[in-house]
């Protein structure tokens, strides 16, 4: 017969459970309280934020990768 009967298993695990209850320490973070509801998208907000990224993004690599083409316009057009 095993060592370990329902019998004495019963208050192993009874004793487990408390002492890793007692152990545990709570989250750092507690979690959200269900008083708060989720906010509102402000999509215009987001569509303009996007779309300023993205016109300084287009500006960059205009000037990145653009600069070659701007330098042998101005070398043809001076003649070096």
């Amino acid at each position: 017969m095993s060592p370990l009967t329902p019998r004495l298993a019963r208050p192993l695990m009874r004793f487990f459970s408390s002492a890793r209850n007692l152990v545990r320490e709570p989250h750092p973070l507690p979690g959200a309280s269900r008083i708060y509801l989720p906010h509102q998208h402000d999509n215009l907000a987001l569509i303009s934020r996007v779309a300023g990224t993205a016109g300084w993004y287009f500006l960059g690599l205009t000037t990145v990768l653009g600069w070659p083409l701007a330098a042998k316009a101005v070398l043809l057009r001076t003649g070096v």
